[in-house]
């Protein structure tokens, strides 16, 4: 069954990369860890609240697997309120290093604010393609990028990025905890 725009969640989740080229499949692998956890703490939420639970996590936000064809993104993430995107990244720090990055917008002038949540970033946002800045959802597109240690061709994640995944899952499950609260989960 085919859903239309008005009945997908608000929220979605996307996991971008190539799983032939390293740690290019980390965003995959990480978004399957931190789904469990979130799936997880939601129905611990359901139980522990009774008649005061939160909606279920499903009904609020969707998890997206994007893979590296940016163009078939855009009929997942039209019409979405927020979207969140999680991709491995090449910067100047540590393999494992967890950045976030909040891409606000003002109804019909486009993106306006751009906060870092790590720190000061050493790069401006030029890496994000040109269609997050067109057509942002109404509350934003949230950005965690995390730092890659080899992009070549192959499969499996290199050993530095491996050692941190138990960190890297961590921090992306807590970004993604907070974004979905914000969003009323």
């Amino acid at each position: 069954m085919i859903e239309t725009a008005q009945e997908r969640p608000p929220v979605a989740v996307v996991a971008m990369g190539d799983a032939s080229r390293h740690d290019d499949a980390l965003a995959v692998r990480v978004m399957g860890r931190v789904r469990t956890l979130v799936g997880e703490i939601g129905c611990r939420r359901l139980r522990g609240e009774g008649d005061h639970a939160p909606s279920a996590p499903g009904s609020l936000f969707e998890w997206v697997e994007g893979g590296s064809d940016t163009a078939q993104l855009e009929l997942v993430l039209g019409n979405r309120r927020r979207v969140v995107l999680i991709d491995a990244v090449r910067l100047a720090g540590r393999p494992g290093t967890v950045h976030h990055w909040h891409l606000a917008c003002t109804p019909g002038a486009g993106l306006t604010d751009i906060r870092h949540f790590n720190g000061k970033p050493a790069f401006g946002m030029q890496h994000l393609a040109l269609w997050l800045e067109d057509e942002l959802p109404e509350h934003g597109t949230d950005f965690i990028g995390i730092q890659a240690f080899d992009l070549s061709e192959g499969e499996g994640l290199s050993p530095p990025v491996r050692r941190e995944l138990s960190t890297i899952c961590s921090q992306v499950a807590g970004i993604v905890i907070r974004i979905l609260e914000d969003e009323g989960w």
